[in-house]
């Protein structure tokens, strides 16, 4: 929710987002609907997208441990 300028200032305004874009003012995109356009897309997109930061720090960790 985000206040009208002005005279309105005290009136909150509840603003519907399209797809991809998130925000008071719809102002961010959001990146994760722009690369997965269904819900489960978005899930599976997710996913790999934690796996492969695990793997990565989990392939850190390894080798500055040894």
């Amino acid at each position: 929710m985000s206040l009208l300028p002005g005279k309105h200032a005290d009136v909150p305004v509840s603003l519907s987002c399209h797809s991809g874009y998130v925000g008071a003012r719809c102002e961010h995109a959001d990146l994760l609907a722009v690369v997965a356009a269904s819900q489960k897309k978005q899930a599976i997109t997710a996913l790999v997208v934690v796996s492969i930061v695990a793997l990565t720090v989990l392939i850190i960790t390894c080798v500055l441990i040894q």
